[in-house]
C-alpha cells in the first residue's frame, strides 16, 4: 500500500436513513446553482482537501452553462462550525435556486446525535445541524449534501489525437442540479467503515468526479450517479487495501472494502443494496431473502455461520461486521446437519 494512504473513521454504529424522494418535475428550471465547498485545510489532510474542493469546482464549472454557478469556498481558520452554519442560514438565494454542500475532511457517527463533521478548529458539526441551516429558512428547490472523509478528484481526461475537437455542451449537471428537485444526503462509506485518501485526495471523491465528467453528455438521475459513484469506489477500495499491511478493524475484522452510503431514499426506494440477504440469531441463518446474494449461492434457513473470508466469527455483530467489510467475492464457511460446507458468494454493493 502506498505510503501516503491515510484511514479516517466515519462512522461507528449503524445509522437508520431517513426517507425522502428525489424527484424530477415538470417545473421551471432552477435559475442558479450555489456550490457550498468547505475544506477542513487545518487538518492533517491539508493536500487532500484541497485537491477536493479544486476538482469539484472543476468539475461543477465544466457541466453546467456559464453563468449559473455560484461558488462559495471555506478553508482554514474560516471552517468554524458556529460560523458555517450562520453562513448557511444567511446565503441569498431565490425560489428557483439550487444548493450543494460539499464537505472534505474528518468525520464521525454518534450512536446518540447521528452522524457528524469533525473540525479541526472547533469540533463536531451536526450533519442534521447543516441540514436544518440548509432548508431553514428557505428551501432551496434542489439541495445535496455531500461528504467525503478524505476527499478528491481525477484529472479530465484529455482527447486522444485524431478525435474531433467539436465542442458539445455538457448536459449531466444541468439535469442534475438545474432541471431536478428534491434532495440529496451521501456520504463516502458505510456505518462501520472508514474512507480511504491519498496525498491526491479520497477514493470516493475520486469517483464521484470521474462519473459526473465521464458522463458529461449523458441524462443520468441522481440513483444512476450514485450507484455508478458506488461501483467505482468499491472497484479502486478493493485494490488499495487488499495488500493493506494495517487495516482499520472493528469487532476483530479487517476492513477490506469501502462502500459509499445515502442517508435518504432515491425515488421511494433504498439505494443501499442488500449484501447478503440473510437474517440470523445467535449465527444460526433465520431467514434468507429471495433473490439475494445468499438465496442464489445456495444459503438456507437453520445453517450456522462459522467463518468469512477465512476469519471465525463468533457473534451476530461479527458477522454484520466480516459482512460490511468484505470484498465483493466472499468465502462463507457454514455448518449444515450433513457438516461443514463452503459458499463462494458475489456480495452486493
Amino acid at each position: 500500500m502506498n505510503k501516503f494512504v491515510l484511514l479516517r473513521r466515519v462512522v461507528l454504529q449503524l445509522m437508520l436513513p431517513t426517507i425522502v424522494v428525489v424527484c424530477l418535475v415538470g417545473t421551471a428550471a432552477a435559475q442558479r446553482v450555489h456550490l457550498f465547498l468547505v475544506a477542513d485545510t487545518n487538518s492533517n489532510l491539508t493536500n487532500s482537501v484541497l485537491a477536493d474542493i479544486h476538482n469539484v469546482q472543476a468539475t461543477f464549472e465544466d457541466g453546467l452553462p456559464k453563468g449559473k454557478l455560484n461558488v462559495i469556498t471555506v478553508t482554514g481558520g474560516d471552517v468554524n462550525g458556529g460560523a458555517i452554519l450562520r453562513r448557511l442560514r444567511g446565503r441569498e438565494i431565490t425560489d428557483y435556486d439550487a444548493f450543494v454542500f460539499y464537505y472534505s475532511g474528518h468525520g464521525g457517527y454518534d450512536p446518540q446525535k447521528g452522524h457528524y463533521l469533525a473540525l479541526t478548529n472547533t469540533g463536531p458539526l451536526m450533519r442534521s445541524d447543516v441540514i436544518d441551516a440548509i432548508v431553514n429558512p428557505k428551501t432551496p428547490r434542489f439541495w445535496a449534501v455531500i461528504t467525503d472523509c478524505c476527499a478528491s478528484i481525477s484529472p479530465v481526461a484529455v482527447a486522444a489525437a485524431g478525435e474531433p475537437t467539436k465542442y458539445i455542451e455538457p448536459v449531466l449537471l444541468k439535469h442534475l442540479l438545474l432541471e431536478t428537485t428534491g434532495r440529496l444526503d451521501i456520504t463516502s462509506s458505510r456505518p462501520e467503515q472508514v474512507s480511504m485518501c491519498d496525498q491526491n485526495g479520497g477514493t470516493f471523491t475520486k469517483a464521484f468526479c470521474s462519473v459526473l465528467r465521464e458522463n458529461r453528455l449523458k441524462r443520468l438521475d441522481w440513483r444512476d450517479v450514485f450507484q455508478e459513484s458506488r461501483a467505482e469506489t468499491v472497484f479502486r477500495s478493493e485494490g488499495n487495501m487488499r495488500d493493506e499491511v494495517n487495516p482499520h478493524r472493528h469487532n476483530g475484522i479487517e476492513q477490506r472494502v469501502q462502500t459509499p452510503y445515502s442517508f435518504r431514499t432515491m425515488y421511494g426506494n433504498s439505494v443501499n443494496g442488500l449484501r447478503f440477504g440473510i437474517y440470523h440469531d445467535d449465527l444460526v441463518i433465520q431467514r434468507v431473502d429471495q433473490g439475494s446474494p445468499a438465496s442464489r449461492a445456495g444459503l438456507r434457513r437453520g445453517m450456522t455461520v462459522l467463518s468469512v473470508n477465512g476469519v471465525s466469527v463468533n457473534s451476530d455483530d461479527q458477522l454484520i461486521t466480516a459482512v460490511n467489510f468484505s470484498p465483493r467475492d466472499a468465502e462463507i464457511v457454514v455448518r449444515t446437519g450433513q457438516g461443514r460446507r463452503t459458499f463462494q458468494i458475489e456480495l452486493a454493493y
